[in-house]
């Protein structure tokens, strides 16, 4: 089977095939494709079609596929899948651009109780941030574009993260979770601030907790 014939079958044969190799919808990817035609210049090429070098960008990345299977997959060389998945991956940048933007948010949101007042003393907190790191290089002319621009706003983090301009993470080697605060009082200076860091934190972990079970 050809590239262009399995690009077909999983459009018009069983939609399950299609949601697990390419890890979406046929809607989405039906709908995908003509909007990277229309909005970013992702053409056919001779022998390629958009929606084969679409499938083939997102089999790579969804599987963590080597080029070889790609290429026994598709029955292209190497050298050409090489070259559809960078053609397809700088227009997802240009996609990613437009799609990946602040949300609208309230700064100073209603929050009852004791939260009211951890909002007062942590003036300026847009959110908090936790998950998985990951080691990244950005080319210092692109950095600017990862980096809010929210002047005096920041996110609240934990200790894995630099304290720097936009990001405020608690005292080290100081007492953090709230189960290290419930067998005694805190004490000193740096303990209250970060006692007080994590209660106001502390959603942010929930909603990780559930969504990690």
């Amino acid at each position: 089977m050809t590239g262009y014939e399995f690009t077909l079958e999983l459009l018009h044969r069983n939609p399950l095939q299609c949601l697990e190799v390419l890890r979406m919808s046929r809607e989405s990817f039906v709908r995908l494709c003509p909007h990277f035609r229309v909005n970013y210049a992702l053409k056919d090429s001779k022998h390629v079609s958009v929606e084969e070098k679409m499938a083939m960008f997102f089999m790579m990345i969804g599987h963590n596929q080597r080029y070889v299977i790609i290429k026994r997959r598709f029955q292209h060389s190497k050298q050409t899948i090489h070259k559809f998945f960078h053609e397809v991956l700088d227009k997802m940048l240009l996609f990613a651009h437009d799609i990946i933007v602040p949300t609208s948010f309230n700064p100073n949101p209603n929050i009852p109780g004791h939260n009211r007042r951890l909002r007062r003393v942590f003036k300026g907190a847009v959110g908090a941030l936790d998950g998985t790191l990951i080691h990244a290089v950005v080319p210092a002319n692109k950095r600017d574009l990862y980096r809010s621009s929210r002047k005096d706003k920041y996110y609240l983090c934990d200790a894995a993260y630099a304290n720097i301009r936009g990001f405020m993470a608690p005292y080290r080697n100081v007492r953090y979770w709230l189960g290290d605060f419930h067998r005694r009082r805190t004490l000193t200076n740096k303990e209250k601030f970060n006692h007080a860091y994590t209660k106001l934190r502390n959603v942010i972990e929930r909603a990780f907790g559930v969504l990690k079970a």
